[in-house]
């Protein structure tokens, strides 16, 4: 509790040690103010979960106090302390604002109200959490019935093309038939993948989270590994920063890394001195849109590569469901592993981007918690 800061604002110091102590006495931390000028200073200046404000002093008033408070601290709930209390001044303080008032001999109600407000506040942060995760569910649902709707539609429309064209013919040969029933089957196939994938990636979100310490040098190690033995005729340069760690859920972490690594591997494929590197940013390096990241509780995490590359300005299909920027031809794949991970890297408040110049490979930046 001692996070919690109040700030009073009392005249006579004989009141100002005993309001303070009785406060401080509850476990948080008190700045006093004597006058307007030093109660607004203050107000502009600090952060605080509430303020105790005497009804009446030269110069300033509770309304006063009130009125500054929902100036310069919107939200902050105000406690008028005085010392004669009737009917009429509490029809006042709740009139201009005050969430409580206390009179001076019973000061001993004050903690009490103040525990008040801690759980208001407490209460207000578990409710902004909560609509911040029903609005990205709301999101989700909207990406869901976009992909439903339209990336599902080709291969669907493919078989009804297919369709048609069986029942205009009045013979086929053999030949003929295995072409067409090749055809359905593959784009079947690409709905059921494409169906699984969704479900995969919308599921992410219900999953409960087992946060520990990951560490991302390790697991890029494993999954390198794994793909080198699959194509060990690969010439690699391999590049991994020791002691990347992160706190996650390693599944959820897991898929991020197999995710951007798989997609460093296949995207250099065709480069003959292929080159993946996986670090993290100095805390002091600004990210492409200028924004330092890095500091404080998260870390700026990389995946560089030399391959393909793309053309920046096709950046914002870049992490949404089936948007792919090459050929499947030149690379297969369904265009679902970065969405994935755009969606986990956001799980955890954190936000991912990406640099890259045609031809000349891609570097995808991710933030993830350190703590």
């Amino acid at each position: 509790m001692a996070t919690y800061r109040i700030l009073l604002l009392e005249d006579r110091p004989i009141d100002t040690l005993v309001i303070r102590s009785t406060i401080e006495s509850a476990g948080y931390t008190v700045t006093s103010t004597g006058n307007e000028a030093d109660y607004l200073t203050a107000l502009r200046d600090g952060s605080f979960c509430a303020i105790v404000t005497d009804h009446s002093l030269p110069g300033a008033s509770s309304e006063r106090a009130i009125e500054l408070a929902q100036v310069w601290q919107p939200g902050v709930p105000v406690v008028c302390v005085t010392g004669l209390v009737s009917e009429q001044d509490g029809a006042f303080f709740y009139e201009h604002g005050a969430l409580d008032y206390i009179g001076k001999d019973q000061l001993w109600r004050l903690p009490f109200v103040l525990k008040r407000v801690a759980l208001i506040e407490e209460l207000e942060n578990r409710l902004a959490e909560r609509t911040k995760q029903l609005e990205a569910s709301v999101e989700e649902l909207q990406t869901f019935a976009h992909s439903v709707a339209h990336d599902l539609k080709s291969p669907l429309f493919g078989l009804h093309q297919i369709a048609q064209l069986l029942l205009g013919q009045e013979q086929l040969d053999l030949n003929e038939c295995r072409t067409i029933l090749e055809t359905i089957s593959d784009d079947a196939m690409r709905m059921a993948d494409m169906t699984q994938a969704l479900l995969k990636l919308y599921t992410m979100s219900l999953r409960d989270l087992n946060n520990q310490p990951y560490d991302l040098s390790t697991a890029s190690g494993k999954i390198l590994a794994t793909l080198a033995q699959q194509a060990p005729a690969r010439k690699m340069d391999l590049i991994i920063e020791p002691n990347l760690v992160a706190v996650g859920d390693p599944a959820l972490f897991d898929s991020i890394m197999e995710n951007l690594i798989s997609n460093a591997w296949k995207y250099t494929s065709r480069v003959a001195q292929a080159k993946i590197e996986i670090g993290k940013l100095d805390p002091d390096t600004a990210g492409a849109d200028g924004d330092n990241r890095g500091r404080g509780d998260t870390t700026t995490f990389f995946v560089r590569d030399n391959g393909a590359g793309y053309d920046m300005k096709y950046s914002g299909k870049l992490f949404k469901p089936f948007q792919r920027l090459h050929s499947p031809n030149d690379f297969p794949g369904l265009g679902i592993g970065l969405a994935t991970v755009n969606r986990i890297v956001k799980r955890y408040g954190g936000r991912i981007w990406a640099e890259s110049t045609k031809g000349s490979g891609t570097t995808f930046f991710f933030t993830l918690p350190n703590k």
